[in-house]
């Protein structure tokens, strides 16, 4: 993961700028997050039921990815940054991304039999929604993203109440230090500080 990272932020790579790397590397990142889990409850790597229950989770992730580029493609543009949302345009990214969970639906039903997955995606797609509809008002990229991933917490928490704890906890000191270090309100829904 600590390679993945680098390979994604760090020249010469610098995936997190290059369409379709930005966003298949992070949710290779959710991967590799998927298979510690797999690993810490007794599964093996050798085992290709993971590879098969991962599969609607790197989706999930491919989409939060592919949302969060959106917002940012003024500033990318402006560092020279060809993320996906840059290179197809706000709609075409924010298509591909809703496709991403539309695509969870069957492949969490069919492939794996993963309701938890299966949720997510039917609980955030509605968050896509409004971008179709007025994709200029600048909290609807937002939602795509901010709510689809408290969504997806909240929807592990029921399975692994452990995280709900930790997820308030990193909620909690993320918004602390941006409000400190750069005194604005994130996370939030908006960009104002």
């Amino acid at each position: 993961a600590i390679v993945a990272g680098c390979i994604y932020s760090c020249k010469p790579f610098s995936l997190s700028g290059r369409p379709f790397f930005d966003f298949l590397t992070n949710a290779f990142e959710a991967g590799l997050a998927f298979g510690a889990g797999w690993c810490i409850v007794g599964g093996q790597l050798s085992d290709p039921s993971l590879y098969k229950y991962v599969i609607p989770y790197f989706l999930l992730m491919c989409a939060g990815s592919i949302s969060s580029t959106i917002p940012d493609i003024p500033g990318d543009k402006a560092h020279g940054k060809i993320t996906t949302a840059v290179c197809f345009g706000p709609k075409i990214a924010h298509c591909l991304a809703l496709l991403s969970l539309i695509i969870v639906i069957p492949v969490s039903l069919l492939l794996s039999n993963d309701y938890l997955a299966l949720s997510c995606a039917v609980l955030v797609i509605p968050t896509y929604i409004p971008y179709l509809i007025n994709a200029k008002k600048a909290v609807n990229a937002e939602l795509t993203y901010k709510a689809g991933g408290a969504i997806t917490m909240l929807a592990s928490a029921v399975v692994a109440p452990l995280l709900f704890p930790a997820g308030f906890f990193v909620f909690f000191i993320t918004w602390l230090y941006f409000r400190k270090r750069y005194n604005i309100a994130y996370p939030s829904l908006n960009r104002n500080p």
